[in-house]
């Protein structure tokens, strides 16, 4: 698969161990060229030195603070400002959210692919994960883990829906 521009708008308040968790895992499995726009809505912990950690290690992470938390939309309207005009895809997302492998080409590819989608769609404008946190169909029933397990738990995933003949998008 080519090389395509992806930008990530994360939001976050505090938490900034989950803040570290969410970008190493990011960084480590994205497969296509990507920024991350971090935006910081008011953290009062060390999150800010974190991030600032991140960039030196990662010069594809654009910060921005926000000095009072003004909510997730707004936030995620103050990063839709920095993405790097040639950026074709943007994924949105919290600072407690653990990447597995390739999440970026699968959902890429349910975007390229309408016809794989058993809805009947011939245009996609959204993709979303399954989520053990979210409502409607991206809901998924998973059992407590630790973040060591989240690679075994999607994998696990993948082959429950091929089995039960849904049809795999990527």
């Amino acid at each position: 698969m080519p090389q395509v521009k992806l930008s990530v708008i994360m939001v976050g308040c505090d938490g900034f161990e989950i803040t570290a968790s969410a970008i190493q895992s990011l960084q480590e499995t994205t497969v296509n060229d990507f920024e991350l726009i971090y935006v910081n809505n008011d953290s009062q912990d060390c999150t800010e030195d974190v991030i600032k950690g991140f960039q030196k290690k990662f010069p594809n992470i654009k910060y921005i603070r926000s000095n009072e938390n003004v909510g997730y939309a707004r936030s995620i309207n103050l990063g839709y400002k920095s993405i790097t005009p040639e950026s074709k895809y943007v994924c949105v997302t919290n600072n407690d959210v653990m990447f597995t492998k390739g999440w970026d080409a699968k959902l890429i590819h349910c975007i390229e692919h309408p016809e794989l989608c058993p809805d009947g769609v011939d245009k996609i404008g959204i993709a979303s994960p399954v989520s053990n946190n979210a409502s409607g169909i991206q809901m998924m029933a998973i059992p407590k883990y630790n973040y060591g397990q989240i690679e075994l738990i999607s994998q696990k995933i993948e082959r429950d829906y091929s089995q039960k003949g849904v049809q795999k998008y990527y």
